[in-house]
């Protein structure tokens, strides 16, 4: 999916030069109408967004006619929206959300590290 938000181009094709911080998911398989997912990702430019999809019984589902279908959106977000929803995953038990916050305070290469750096 691509989407342009204020001049910035966000694509979650892009996955040689995005960086994935965080995935939340439903805990059901892909195929399930009641799946759902949010990821966090980095793109080169350190812009944040947010990559939302599920099936036609979720939230992110979309209106196909009189039926309900896979829907997906980006919602971009800034470094302080991008450390609170990885913060309030990691304090969930998000292992992911988890390891991405230790390694923010130990590794100044980290994407997370970066944020909002030139």
């Amino acid at each position: 999916m691509r989407a342009i938000f204020d001049g910035a181009l966000y694509d979650t094709d892009d996955v040689e030069d995005n960086v994935e911080v965080v995935r939340v998911s439903s805990g059901h398989f892909r195929n399930d109408v009641n799946f759902s997912c949010r990821t966090l990702l980095k793109t080169p430019l350190n812009h944040f967004f947010l990559h939302c999809e599920g099936g036609a019984g979720s939230i992110y589902a979309e209106r196909d006619g009189d039926a309900m279908s896979w829907g997906e959106s980006i919602q971009p977000l800034n470094k302080s929206e991008a450390l609170e929803f990885v913060t309030l995953e990691a304090e969930k038990g998000n292992e992911q959300a988890v390891d991405a916050l230790i390694a923010w305070m130990k590794d100044t290469h980290n994407p997370i590290y970066q944020i909002g750096r030139p």
